[in-house]
Protein backbone atom coordinates (compact mmCIF):
# COMPACT_ATOMS: atom_id res chain seq x y z
CA UNK A 1 0.00 0.00 0.00
CA UNK A 2 1.34 3.42 -0.94
CA UNK A 3 0.59 6.41 1.26
CA UNK A 4 0.75 9.80 -0.46
CA UNK A 5 2.57 12.52 1.41
CA UNK A 6 4.00 15.95 0.71
CA UNK A 7 7.12 17.63 2.09
CA UNK A 8 6.82 21.39 1.67
CA UNK A 9 8.83 24.17 3.33
CA UNK A 10 9.85 21.96 6.25
CA UNK A 11 6.40 20.44 6.86
CA UNK A 12 5.42 16.83 6.17
CA UNK A 13 1.77 16.36 5.16
CA UNK A 14 -0.16 13.08 4.87
CA UNK A 15 -3.82 12.64 3.90
CA UNK A 16 -4.46 9.27 5.60
CA UNK A 17 -4.91 8.83 9.35
CA UNK A 18 -3.93 5.47 10.84
CA UNK A 19 -1.83 4.52 13.89
CA UNK A 20 0.80 2.66 11.86
CA UNK A 21 1.08 5.51 9.34
CA UNK A 22 1.23 8.06 12.14
CA UNK A 23 4.21 6.35 13.79
CA UNK A 24 6.09 5.95 10.50
CA UNK A 25 5.48 9.54 9.41
CA UNK A 26 6.71 10.82 12.79
CA UNK A 27 9.90 8.83 12.21
CA UNK A 28 10.29 10.24 8.69
CA UNK A 29 9.57 13.79 9.89
CA UNK A 30 12.26 13.46 12.55
CA UNK A 31 14.84 12.40 9.96
CA UNK A 32 13.87 15.33 7.72
CA UNK A 33 13.79 17.81 10.63
CA UNK A 34 10.20 18.50 9.57
CA UNK A 35 6.92 19.10 11.36
CA UNK A 36 4.23 16.44 10.84
CA UNK A 37 0.83 17.80 9.76
CA UNK A 38 -2.14 15.50 9.36
CA UNK A 39 -4.98 16.45 7.06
Amino acid sequence: MKIPFRFYEGDLYVAVSHDVIFQKMLEVAEHLNAQYIEG
